[in-house]
């Protein structure tokens, strides 16, 4: 993999792309976008097996993450500038169109590009991904607003924090949601995780996502504490060209499951069929 950057007003976002990724090369790309607190390295294991199946591959490390920038201003981690990051380093490669592959985090910008970019989307796949806040599907929802409130305060609380070196996330090494949290917390400062954070609490796709019109995959695991089976079939009924496929258990299927989550995705990225949920 190769190593780029795109130089943006507030810092670098660095990416990487296979030797062969090229426009010219009439291979489709597929973007990996990770999950909040990791880094590209999320899908080193399974890339292999992408560019075997005759896909270009670009990975990068969002705005906060891995050895991006992590600059301290609260309106850099909107998921629409997230969006425009990913937007700009499609277009500095020169491609037409990509395929976007995003994970929890991740997959809310895929969603956004989907819906506000469509022209630059050729198929989504969405892993362990809300279409909006958890809370909105479960009886706290009203509490929404406060829990976004006090998310936003504590992550201006702690802008003060930094650290000499920022820890560098190894999904492969930091199994178990409790490990994958605390050890998620060192990789970037905690006033960007908040932010982040409480970025999650105020999405709400519920009106738009019906705007989304590439074919789409969609992949849970079973009893995801994050993600209702209502949620699911609401995406899966409000995206017209989408499909459902269920691995293993838990949110953490990218991570948990990447032989079968890479083989279900490229499955759908070459007959864009599979058995549905």
């Amino acid at each position: 993999m190769t190593e780029h950057y795109l130089e943006t007003q507030n810092g670098k976002i660095y990416y990487w792309t296979d030797s062969t990724n090229s426009p010219q090369t009439n291979k489709s790309t597929i973007v990996f976008l990770h999950g909040l607190s990791s880094n590209h390295t999320t899908w080193d294991e399974t890339l292999a097996l992408y560019k075997s199946a005759g896909f270009n591959i670009l990975t990068i490390d969002l705005r906060g993450h891995g050895v991006s920038d992590k600059t301290r201003k609260r309106n850099l981690y909107k998921i629409g500038v997230l969006k425009n990051d990913v937007v700009e380093i499609i277009k500095k490669e020169g491609l037409e169109k990509a395929i976007i592959v995003g994970y929890s985090y991740g997959g809310y910008i895929g969603i956004d590009l989907a819906i506000n970019n469509p022209d630059l989307i050729e198929k989504l796949v969405l892993i362990s991904t809300n279409h909006a806040s958890q809370f909105l599907y479960h009886w706290l929802g009203p509490l929404n607003p406060v829990i976004r409130f006090i998310t936003n305060l504590f992550g201006w609380f702690m802008v003060w924090q930094t650290r000499k070196k920022y820890y560098y996330f190894n999904p492969k090494t930091n199994a178990g949601y409790w490990r994958s949290t605390f050890s998620g917390l060192a990789t970037m400062p905690i006033s960007i995780n908040y932010w982040m954070l409480s970025e999650v609490f105020k999405m709400d796709y519920r009106a738009t996502i019906y705007k989304i019109n590439c074919p789409t995959l969609i992949v849970v695991g079973a009893d995801d504490n994050f993600i209702s089976d209502k949620e699911v079939n609401d995406m899966r009924t409000n995206i017209k060209n989408s499909e459902t496929v269920r691995i293993g258990e838990g949110h953490y299927v990218a991570t948990h499951y990447q032989q079968n989550t890479a083989e279900a995705v490229i499955k759908f990225l070459i007959n864009s069929s599979i058995n549905s949920l």
